[in-house]
């Protein structure tokens, strides 16, 4: 990773605009893997689109947009899974994993038309999470979703139906991914006792990681949380595109790890996933009470930025103070990859600010 120098000054004619362009490039949620189950399809809406998943007997996972390009069905909305292919409910044309047409079953031939297909995402399986590559400009995945070495080993409760929830949420998907430099919002949205102090921030390619200094119980004899006093902790927070996002903190604050993936639903809406888990207390199956609690504190900790952001006007190019521009502008710098045509305009394809 190339680390950034956080005592650098910030070059007033850095880019720091924010895309108007809502549907950044890369790995997205759409689903959480145990709530689709084999021979299951299921309509969605992302990105702007309205989409199919569905699960063949195999296993395997497709994702594509919902409607049959026969005569334009919803495929989501009482189609049926066969095998491995999704079976259009008003003349039953099928459709296999790759997006091919596989049978048409009232035709003379029965046959596919070679020339017609779905245009199915690439989809991973991650944790826990149905992962779709979104790609305005149609290129295949750039990168893959990372492997966690910390979250493959059995010393961490494993992630549940019980560690996680969703929200929709009226914002840009970059808000999210912005909070990792936004650190004097903790003590006026969170009650923190004193501002973080952002220690390093690095970049390599699609990967961002903040590191964070900050104070847990300032200002307390003692917390539930901190019983002894006050203590500082290093939090980290990674990036891997604008889509995918874990907060770490120390094994002395339970080591939690934290997923939050901004998936944009339309022009207005976000689906917020989130998911949480905490080293496992030696000798235990489900997670301890002081877990249940941190993880019910943290989630508590996400919500409470939702109000700023359901009811703010999104500044194209925001007013910062010194202190916040340096790192905003590291970030947005950093998050222009993501967005195609980010000069072209709002005429564009894409739709994209052309300011």
């Amino acid at each position: 990773m190339t680390t950034t120098d956080t005592n650098q000054t910030h070059d007033a004619a850095s880019p720091l605009v924010l895309s108007t362009n809502r549907y950044p490039t890369g790995w997205f949620q759409v689903a959480w893997s145990d709530e689709v189950p084999r021979g299951d399809a299921q309509a969605l809406r992302y990105f702007g689109r309205d989409l199919v998943i569905w699960r063949g007997d195999s296993g395997t996972l497709a994702v594509a947009p919902a409607h049959c390009p026969h005569l334009g069905a919803h495929l989501g909305v009482r189609g049926r899974v066969e095998g491995d292919e999704i079976v259009c409910p008003w003349h039953a044309w099928h459709w296999g994993l790759d997006g091919a047409n596989t049978c048409i079953p009232y035709s003379e031939r029965q046959t596919a038309k070679e020339n017609v297909r779905l245009a199915t995402f690439p989809v991973r399986e991650w944790y826990g999470c149905i992962l779709v590559w979104h790609d305005l400009e149609g290129r295949s995945p750039l990168w893959e979703p990372p492997a966690i070495d910390d979250l493959d080993r059995d010393d961490r409760y494993p992630f549940d139906a019980t560690m996680r929830t969703k929200w929709r949420v009226k914002a840009h998907p970059q808000l999210v991914v912005e909070n990792g430099v936004d650190a004097a919002h903790v003590q006026y949205i969170h009650g923190g006792g004193e501002v973080p102090q952002i220690r390093e921030i690095a970049t390599d390619d699609h990967i961002w990681r903040t590191v964070v200094a900050a104070q847990y119980g300032a200002g307390k004899d003692s917390t539930w949380l901190t019983p002894e006093g006050a203590v500082e902790v290093i939090l980290q927070f990674d990036l891997w595109g604008i889509g995918l996002g874990m907060a770490s903190w120390p094994p002395e604050l339970l080591g939690g790890r934290m997923i939050t993936n901004p998936t944009p639903v339309d022009e207005e809406y976000i689906d917020l996933w989130w998911c949480m888990t905490t080293l496992r207390e030696p000798g235990t199956d489900e997670p301890s009470k002081a877990a249940r609690r941190m993880m019910e504190h943290q989630q508590r900790t996400v919500e409470q930025d939702f109000f700023i952001w359901e009811n703010m006007e999104v500044l194209s190019a925001p007013n910062f103070a010194t202190e916040e521009a340096k790192y905003y502008g590291a970030m947005r710098r950093w998050a222009r990859q993501f967005y195609p045509d980010l000069d072209a305009g709002k005429d564009s394809p894409n739709g994209v600010d052309r300011s």
